[in-house]
């Protein structure tokens, strides 16, 4: 799909399932199963590394100090040197 690009959305007319009262009632009623961890099969892990990289640098940032007035003064500079302002 090219950019730019629209995509509509409508709700699916399947509606979800929700279990039944008597259905709720007998699972509550009936005692949990217990399963050891070891006596389940082993197996691989799922996890797979796709890749790394550094993060890009970013400039260094500037810190304006003294009196509010003046470091609105000064901001104002900086944009207006950068043609922002």
């Amino acid at each position: 799909m090219g950019l730019p690009a629209l995509v509509s959305v409508q709700s699916s007319p399947r509606e979800p399932r929700y279990p039944s009262l008597s259905a709720l009632l007998k699972a509550k009623a009936s005692p949990p199963e217990l399963v050891e961890a070891a006596s389940l099969p082993a197996s691989a892990p799922q996890v797979a590394a796709l890749g790394a990289r550094r993060p890009q640098r970013r400039r260094a940032g500037r810190t304006l100090s003294g009196p509010l007035a003046e470091q609105a003064t000064e901001l104002c500079a900086i944009l207006r040197q950068r043609g922002l302002l």
